[in-house]
């Protein structure tokens, strides 16, 4: 199968205000968006309608300070000052005015090289740099010229912020104000474990196929001139396989990186038939839409472990009755939220099995994500 470079046309299409591009690494996401919205800022038109657009520039968003340093921005953008083929997208797209990319006080611009001193001279204005964790530190500022937005990576293995989704949305807030906008959320297909996928009732991501978009609906507290709520749509696209045939990958691995499947890491399974071992009890976790069931097991000489599979859904009576360490909010007096509670006997338990890694998992997948989410809650 030969390269396919992806386009970012069909989710534009969907008219969504966020737009979540799912897929494997290098297939083109980020490219697409970035020319997308490097013409935008340039000739202030849509690149695919021709629609005149009133706020052309741009939000580069990360989840850490760190990550928006000038020189990082910048690296960013190297693949739209000279591609792989050779080509060069912004000397092409702003017709030779410009030819790179500068970033100065958080603010990014347009570039130009002296061709006799080589230096590079800033030109048109085009966006703006923010880190969701300083969020409070932008809310006296002012982007009436922001009309797009892009999340890189919001989808990671290393940990999320704490209440992360809205933390995104407060620096929305503040950047668009009352204004409607549209934000580009790009991420690999490295784990499941989602706050998003949660929080924004994306339960349909998980089984989605590639090559398809999904609509989502929210509606709101907000009302239109005409009385009706405001209603936001969401698309996700889980994107087709790209062909890549980088020759730098191997291992188990490899084929993830590759094939845009959700990603694990070999994780210990059971060592003998699930009905060898005695049931003592279970729990039920669930977070971002993701749902498992941790039962406490004594091995054939007697020895216990915690035995961790997926769940379809938890049902009304377990609701009622089992202990569910949750992300969601309940009166239920068996399910706590968001973490696990010493006053437990079975919790106490858990966690200690867990520091001795006396845990097996049904797959692979389950394991890494189960993990994952443990180390989100910040339980290990």
């Amino acid at each position: 199968m030969g390269q396919k470079y992806y386009s970012n046309k069909r989710i534009l299409e969907a008219g969504a205000e966020y737009m979540l591009q799912l897929g494997e690494r290098s297939n083109g996401k980020s490219y697409a968006d970035k020319l997308y919205l490097l013409y935008a800022a340039y000739h202030e038109k849509d690149m695919y309608t021709g629609e005149v657009l009133e706020r052309f520039q741009f939000a580069y968003i990360r989840r850490w300070d760190l990550e928006i340093k000038g020189k990082d921005v910048e690296q960013y953008f190297a693949d739209m000052v000279q591609n792989d083929s050779g080509a060069q997208p912004i000397r092409e797209l702003t017709g030779g005015q410009y030819d790179s990319i500068r970033v100065y006080q958080r603010r990014i611009y347009f570039a130009s090289t002296d061709p006799d001193t080589g230096d590079q001279i800033r030109g048109k204005e085009i966006g703006h740099c923010f880190a969701i964790t300083q969020e409070t530190h932008y809310k006296s500022l002012a982007f009436p010229k922001v009309g797009f937005a892009i999340f890189e990576e919001f989808i990671t293995d290393s940990g999320y912020l704490e209440k992360e989704p809205a933390r995104l949305f407060n620096l929305l807030s503040t950047i668009l104000r009352r204004r409607s906008g549209r934000v580009f959320l790009v991420g690999n297909t490295i784990s499941r474990a989602c706050p998003y996928f949660g929080d924004w009732g994306l339960a349909g991501v998980l089984r989605q196929d590639k090559g398809t978009i999904s609509i989502y609906t929210q509606e709101t507290d907000q009302k239109n001139a005409d009385g009706s709520p405001v209603v936001i749509r969401i698309a996700v696209e889980f994107c087709e396989n790209s062909g890549n045939n980088t020759k730098m990958f191997f291992g188990q691995k490899s084929k993830m990186i590759t094939s845009g499947d959700w990603e694990s890491e070999a994780q210990p399974h059971l060592e003998h038939y699930l009905d060898e071992y005695e049931r003592i009890t279970d729990m039920i976790f669930e977070d971002s839409g993701l749902a498992y069931r941790a039962q406490l097991l004594l091995d054939p000489e007697r020895r216990p472990l915690v035995y961790v599979y997926p769940l379809t859904q938890i049902s009304e009576k377990e609701r009622k009755t089992k202990r569910i360490i949750s992300d969601q909010y309940s009166l239920n007096v068996n399910q706590t939220e968001g973490w696990v509670d010493n006053r437990y006997k079975y919790d106490k338990i858990f966690m200690t099995l867990l520091s001795q890694s006396k845990f097996a998992f049904s797959d692979n997948l389950t394991g890494t994500e189960f993990l994952l989410m443990l180390r989100n809650r910040h339980l290990i």
